[in-house]
């Protein structure tokens, strides 16, 4: 009996979806337990999770008692460890969400764009090394991407008709508040919040009453949440804040950074005299919540456990108040950091945490690697030929999904398309996302990334399917189901 080109496009389809399930569960079959899967973070995370199980509200569990409410993380990730029956059980359910992202994307390229477009943005996704590799760390990053990209997706299925009918403005309420619900898990989701307001200007067959009170609606939906959880830190710890990690990092990392650049001093020496001074709250201390056990990060190596309970311990509204006096005080090299960060954040591949990862031994990219010159890295790269491939696979993939993204926008500026909305809000979303985590010059990871990845593989694969096809948009189904029926 023959099978349809279209059973055997869904078939094609699947059969990619299961090679991408396959190779984010790989880690997690391979090694046994979960110390591998650490980082300083983790802990942090466990820890919270374990006084969520454990009656403690929202505060760490130590031993057999409980920490002071948490006022630097946010509780999306915790309270998803904590449902979980063990941390193993954690890393499969985020391969699954991974995987699944992949497959979400590329339904939508599918049926939007056409066959071509669907596999394009299933693979690009699926073969992005850094997802894959911290989405089988007991990180937040994938189930950050998921809901981020369950948001975007809904909105651009609101947007189909331009128009503003029930279907329309529940979508687009509910991405509104799914939007809220992602700084929850990441409080770097905040700077998405004005973006929930963003579809409501391309309906544009809509009335600008109802499209106003419907913006506003989205807008009091997404930022409810955060409204909720600072209401709750300033009962449980006296300060008005969604999260103090946005105070810390730019205080401790990104004005350190500056001044350390300014001064020619070392950036460790800066950063723990500005941490020393941090004003304190004045309130309960964390109760030693803040000691990092995994040291897989440079920036928490060098410094005392007690310099860092004096940074979290700080008050975050002084710490903004000091940071942006120095980066104010040094704008040129502050925008050179930030721009320098965002494009580290675009096209930088982690040499170290892929080795640390895929091959084993203990991940430290800090200081004393900081020293090794390009040569010595170059020759030690090349020693490894199973790392050399991951890296030139991931940068191809990149310069790929970026060229991609390039051609997408070629395409809208052309003006042959009707609705702009599927290229520019997920293109818009991973820019913001991209440019939020750019941080200071030594802070370096790919994970800031991972969650911009769908938006971009998503973009990308429309501009590829476009170039490459040499029929009109409407027919590349036909041709590509003609192609696989030969």
């Amino acid at each position: 009996m023959r099978v349809s080109g279209s059973v055997k496009a869904v078939l094609l389809f699947a059969a990619i979806a299961g090679l991408l399930l396959a190779l984010r569960l790989y880690p997690v079959v391979r090694r046994p337990g979960v110390a591998w899967a650490m980082r300083n973070d983790s802990i942090g995370y466990i820890r919270l999770a374990q006084g969520l199980v454990a009656g403690c509200g929202f505060a760490p569990r130590f031993g057999g008692s409980c920490g002071s409410p948490e006022l630097y993380r946010t509780p999306g990730y915790p309270l998803f460890l904590a449902v979980m029956p063990t941390v193993r059980s954690a890393l499969v359910v985020q391969d699954v969400l991974g995987a699944g992202v992949c497959v979400l994307i590329g339904l939508f390229a599918w049926r939007r764009w056409g066959l071509l477009a669907g596999l394009l943005a299933e693979s690009l996704l699926g073969l992005d090394i850094p997802s894959i590799a911290n989405g089988n760390l007991v990180l937040s990053d994938t189930l950050f991407a998921l809901i981020i990209t369950v948001a975007v997706l809904i909105q651009l299925i609101g947007l189909r008709g331009h128009d503003l009918d029930g279907w329309s403005v529940a979508c687009l309420l509910s991405a509104g508040l799914l939007i809220g619900i992602a700084a929850l898990v990441r409080p770097i989701g905040q700077v998405l919040i004005v973006e929930a307001a963003i579809p409501f200007f391309l309906c544009h067959r809509a009335s600008t009453k109802k499209r106003i009170v419907s913006m506003c609606l989205a807008l009091c939906l997404s930022s409810l949440v955060v409204v909720g959880w600072s209401y709750r830190n300033y009962e449980q710890r006296g300060v008005w804040t969604f999260s103090s990690v946005g105070a810390v990092n730019l205080y401790a990392f990104n004005a350190a950074g500056v001044l350390a650049y300014e001064s020619g001093r070392g950036f460790d020496e800066v950063q723990e005299k500005l941490i020393q001074s941090a004003p304190q709250l004045g309130i309960a201390k964390l109760s030693g919540n803040v000691t990092r056990t995994f040291a897989a990060d440079p920036a928490f190596v060098d410094l005392p456990h007690d310099t860092w309970t004096n940074a979290f311990d700080a008050d975050p509204r002084e710490m903004e108040r000091r940071a942006a006096r120095i980066l104010l005080a040094h704008p040129l090299v502050a925008t050179f950091a930030t721009l320098k960060g965002f494009l580290r954040n675009c096209f930088s591949v982690q040499r170290l945490a892929l080795s640390s990862f895929f091959f084993g031994g203990r991940f430290d990219s800090g200081q004393q690697q900081a020293d090794v010159g390009i040569v010595r890295k170059i020759l030690s790269t090349l020693s490894q030929p199973w790392l050399f491939f991951l890296l030139f696979a991931e940068f191809a993939v990149l310069v790929f999904t970026w060229i991609g993204a390039g051609m997408a926008l070629v395409w809208i500026c052309r003006g042959t398309f009707d609705s702009v909305g599927p290229i520019l809000i997920p293109l818009g979303v991973a820019i913001v996302l991209l440019a939020a985590a750019a941080g200071p010059l030594q802070n370096k990871s790919d994970r800031f990334r991972v969650p911009a990845i769908p938006m971009l593989a998503l973009v990308a694969a429309f501009g590829w399917s476009e170039y490459v096809s040499a029929t009109p948009r409407n027919s590349l189904d036909d041709k590509l189901a003609n192609d696989v029926d030969a």
